[in-house]
């Protein structure tokens, strides 16, 4: 998502109204939420001991990082012989050392085959008995049929290679399981459960939460805009940063709610995502500040979900 700059001001609170005064076409949305984007607790995906944790809270994770990890010694084990037995189909698929020798025994049986035919129908007849020749074409046809056999059972040693390519790969998919990743840029903001402790799986390992982009909530009123004219808008966020300053960052509105809520009168949803920055290594934005919107309506507005499947 294209990240907009912050805009930071020192002055009084007095810029924001200066800045946000509304006009019949600029709707301005007064005590909005500002919430988390992402926020989740990372559950353990398989019981056992939590064997690694490495980050404390407050720690910062990009996504993909390894987070924690659960006891995994006996899959690792399971891993190495499944490993083990894929290497030896393979070098049983390879090896084609019976089928060489039953070929090469094979063209012995023939050519003695074909001597004993040669003296049985030569000139002096009984010289060998019928019983023989017949023995050395059974013993040719065997050889044929031992290279056929060589044959077949290097391609079931092929199809036992790839059962146990199939093992290690399943192997390496528990491994895999038994490490919690981060599912997202966060920091951590709560620890539940540490090291050495057991598992379940569906307990909260611990609390990542998203700084970087945050989301602002705020209400229309129906009577006033069409929630057409706001989808897609960009809007200017002012907010408290303390000590009486304020602070501005540029977003676009990114969900407009299709139900009305009805108080004293008929409002709407709409949802606009910020970026956020850090100032001297703290976020500039905090969720559950509230903010003023202002949605610009003279400016393009853009569709979001195309922007985002094109990021």
């Amino acid at each position: 998502m294209r990240l907009f700059i912050l805009l930071i001001a020192s002055t009084l609170p007095a810029f924001a109204h200066a800045q946000l005064e509304s006009t019949s076409s600029e709707p301005v949305i007064e005590k909005c939420a500002v919430k988390f984007v992402d926020e989740i607790e990372l559950p353990a995906p398989e019981p056992g001991v939590l064997l690694f944790l490495g980050v404390k809270e407050g720690a910062r994770v990009a996504k993909g990082d390894e987070i924690a990890r659960i006891d995994d010694r006996e899959v690792q084990v399971e891993k190495t012989v499944v490993t083990q037995e894929f290497n030896a189909a393979v070098a049983r698929y390879k090896d084609d050392i019976d089928e060489r020798y039953a070929r090469a025994k094979a063209e012995v049986a023939k050519a003695e085959y074909d001597d004993k035919l040669e003296l049985k129908n030569g000139r002096i007849k009984g010289v060998v008995p019928e019983s023989e020749v017949r023995k050395a074409k059974l013993d040719w046809e065997a050889s044929k049929l031992a290279i056929d056999k060589a044959i077949k059972d290097r391609e079931l040693a092929k199809y036992d290679a790839l059962v146990q390519q199939a093992k290690v790969k399943a192997a390496d998919m528990a491994i895999e399981k038994r490490i919690v990743r981060a599912p997202f840029d966060g920091e951590v903001r709560r620890i539940v459960t540490n090291e050495a402790e057991w598992v379940s799986p569906g307990d909260p390992i611990l609390e990542l939460v998203r700084y970087d982009i945050l989301k602002v909530d705020g209400y229309l009123d129906l009577a006033q805009f069409d929630p057409r004219q706001v989808d897609g808008r960009e809007v200017t966020i002012t907010f408290e940063i303390g000590r009486g300053q304020q602070a501005q960052a540029t977003g676009r509105v990114v969900l407009v709610e299709q139900q009305v809520k009805q108080s004293d009168r008929a409002r709407y949803m709409v949802r606009a995502e910020i970026p956020n920055r850090q100032v001297d290594g703290h976020w500039l934005i905090l969720p559950g500040l509230q903010a003023t919107m202002q949605i610009h309506l003279d400016r393009p507005a853009v569709n979001v979900s195309r922007r985002r499947a094109n990021e």
